[in-house]
């Protein structure tokens, strides 16, 4: 969940052919995606991003959650009046102090009064992360005991994506990790059941829409040591590209568009390239 409190950002769906239909949003709540995203803002950005795994979001948001799939809707679409008060509540606030009581407040109430996902759900969720996403679906639906079918509408229910889509959120998270610790391509295409290194050429570009070795050296700048980039500890979530027509690739990642000079981290425009995290929590 994105909540600006300045001037909008604009989103659009990365395409083969170019960028989607471009929507303005102060607030949207995003799923689970397996495509691109563009983001473009002018560098002057103040906005509370929460990150919730997708347990958590289901408790937080509701069964409404399970229908945004890889899209975005603003928190009163998801949520009604609620969801116009949590943005306006924030925005009123004097200070970031009070701002961030006021949303733990908030968080804490919805998930107290939330209902838990599935304990199948829950359980083949679990699994995926503790394999790695290398658990082909028909094992998942043994160890639940429901059906694939079942299984494959429940977890969409509840967590907005299917079993094989989180899987493969999950292994591209794991190989990310394994690539920017150094691990040798060969040893992660044995590791992560890809038939062989093509494959695995294929569905890391198709997600992160630039080959492995691009997207290490894109998290260095100038050939300077990585500056630190990503939103989440312990996870790769971010790249800093030079600046790029918006035409880019469809990826696993969105492109945000800033202002260099207004950002002291960059001394020129930049896209920054945000990945997802299914295991995230509030930054």
């Amino acid at each position: 969940m994105l909540i600006n409190l300045e001037a909008p950002i604009r989103r659009a769906v990365a395409t083969a052919t170019g960028p989607g239909t471009w929507t303005t949003h102060t607030a949207l709540v995003t799923g689970q995606r397996t495509h691109a995203t563009l983001v473009e803002h002018d560098g002057r950005l103040q906005a509370i991003e929460v990150l919730l795994t997708p347990e958590m979001a289901y408790r937080v948001f509701g069964p409404p959650v399970g229908d945004i799939g890889g899209g975005a809707v603003s928190p009163e679409d998801l949520l009604g009046p609620a969801g116009a008060r949590l943005v306006a509540m924030l925005g009123d606030a004097w200070t970031w102090r009070e701002r961030f009581a006021r949303l733990d407040r908030w968080l804490l109430n919805r998930a107290w009064g939330g209902a838990a996902v599935d304990r199948q759900v829950h359980g083949a969720w679990r699994e995926l992360l503790r394999t790695g996403g290398t658990l082909p679906v028909r094992q998942l639906a043994l160890l639940t005991g429901w059906s694939e079918r079942h299984l494959a509408n429940r977890f969409r229910a509840q967590l907005g994506i299917l079993p094989k889509q989180a899987a493969r959120i999950v292994r591209i998270q794991r190989t990310l990790k394994l690539l920017q610790a150094g691990a040798d391509p060969a040893s992660v295409v044995a590791a992560h059941g890809f038939c062989d290194q093509s494959h695995f050429t294929r569905e890391f570009k198709a997600m992160a829409g630039q080959t492995h070795r691009a997207f290490v050296r894109s998290r260095l700048r100038g050939g300077c040591a990585a500056i630190p980039v990503d939103r989440l500890d312990g996870a790769v979530t971010s790249a800093v590209l030079p600046l790029a027509p918006p035409e880019q690739p469809a990826s696993l990642f969105s492109y945000t568009r800033h202002g260099g000079a207004r950002d002291p981290r960059a001394q020129e425009d930049t896209y920054w390239k945000d990945g997802i995290q299914p295991c995230a929590t509030r930054s």
